[in-house]
């Protein structure tokens, strides 16, 4: 389980949820506190390299969106059967309430923030997670069935999203971007629609970017 705070949100996660866990990337001089006391509750920290000696070893591998999924080492835990998941698709699993997810190229922040404020006005438990900044698998445990979740959710937490499916989506819009991620603008829209796993969402997108390549020659 890898990089930044999603990096020890999910660790800290399976460390509750009663599972044994790594946290893997950081140099160990750049360990963050809250890490440390995951190490204290014992969570490995493998440190100072990729994990490629010890990823086929495990049951499951949650990746945060600052991991390429074209490394080495994850291609070669999948190859052996080792699921390899977004923190994203993690926190889903044990989500039993509704979720919004709003993505997008631009303005996904303002709008989930939005979202989340008026959703708190009816669900004061409403949990604002995601790419705004607040790791979901952070909040899933204090979630009922009555609670809401909005999520502002990237491309890059798509890549390894598998079951993740929402109750309510939007897509505020599509332009190039993260090219070198994704390398084509083909894989880049279908990590967008990947959350809502529809052709209706396929044929909305194919139109919308239609209608703003008409634009822009007009």
């Amino acid at each position: 389980m890898r990089h930044g705070k999603k990096r020890y949100c999910s660790s800290g996660f399976a460390a509750e949820t009663g599972c044994s866990g790594y946290i893997a990337g950081y140099e160990r001089d750049a360990v963050p506190a809250a890490a440390l006391e995951l190490e204290k509750e014992g969570v490995a920290l493998y440190t100072g390299k990729n994990p490629d000696d010890i990823a086929c070893e495990q049951d499951l591998i949650v990746l945060s969106p600052g991991i390429p999924c074209d490394l080495p080492f994850i291609g070669a835990a999948e190859a052996a059967g080792v699921e390899v998941i977004s923190e994203v698709e993690l926190a889903y699993r044990e989500t039993t309430c509704p979720i919004t997810a709003i993505t997008g190229t631009n303005g996904k922040t303002t709008t989930t923030t939005l979202t989340g404020e008026i959703m708190k006005a009816v669900r004061p438990n409403t949990a604002v997670v995601g790419n705004i900044g607040v790791p979901y698998s952070e909040k899933v445990q204090g979630l009922t069935e009555k609670d809401w979740v909005v999520a502002e959710i990237s491309s890059f937490q798509m890549e390894k999203a598998k079951e993740f499916h929402p109750h309510i989506s939007a897509v505020l819009n599509i332009t190039p971007d993260h090219l070198n991620r994704h390398k084509t603008m083909e894989v880049y829209i279908a990590m967008k629609e990947r959350k809502n796993r529809t052709a209706y969402l396929h044929s909305l997108i194919e139109n919308l970017i239609k209608r703003m390549n008409e634009d822009d020659m007009k």
